[in-house]
């Protein structure tokens, strides 16, 4: 489970908690220990939203950049940098290892993303289908 308290998402908490408690192994990544990390076999401690560098795009297909404005506890890491590690670990090497790495992989497989670059968001940010000005 990555940044969601599931316990707190439905009506009856109860229930999910029950459910959660009957898994044999359970992993959460989380920026606070919520009550459903409280239940995990291992939490992996992310990063909050002002620790992060990265991008975002909202509903109306706007893509902006996030920069960092705290910097985050030692031992905290961005939740690319733990995806990244896990599959080093397991064997299966990726070619990026940075935000500007990370969207340069979603630019080449994702038809909306395709030509944008990093750089080329800027501090205004882009529009998918539409220019920087967008």
């Amino acid at each position: 489970i990555v940044g969601e308290d599931v316990t707190g998402a439905d009506n009856d908490p109860e229930k999910i908690r029950t459910a959660l408690q009957k898994l044999t192994f359970l992993v959460v990544q989380e920026s606070r220990m919520t009550e459903t990390a409280k239940l995990a076999h291992v939490f992996l401690p992310a990063t909050h939203f002002g620790e992060k560098e990265g991008t975002y795009t909202n509903r109306k297909g706007r893509v902006q950049k996030v920069n960092t404005a705290l910097t985050p506890p030692d031992g905290v890491l961005q939740d690319a940098e733990i995806f990244i590690r896990l599959l080093d670990a397991a064997g299966e090497r990726v070619g990026y290892s940075s935000p500007a790495d990370v969207f340069g992989a979603v630019a080449q497989e994702i038809a909306a993303y395709r030509g944008l670059n990093y750089a080329a968001i800027g501090s205004q940010g882009i529009q998918l289908g539409g220019d920087a000005a967008g």
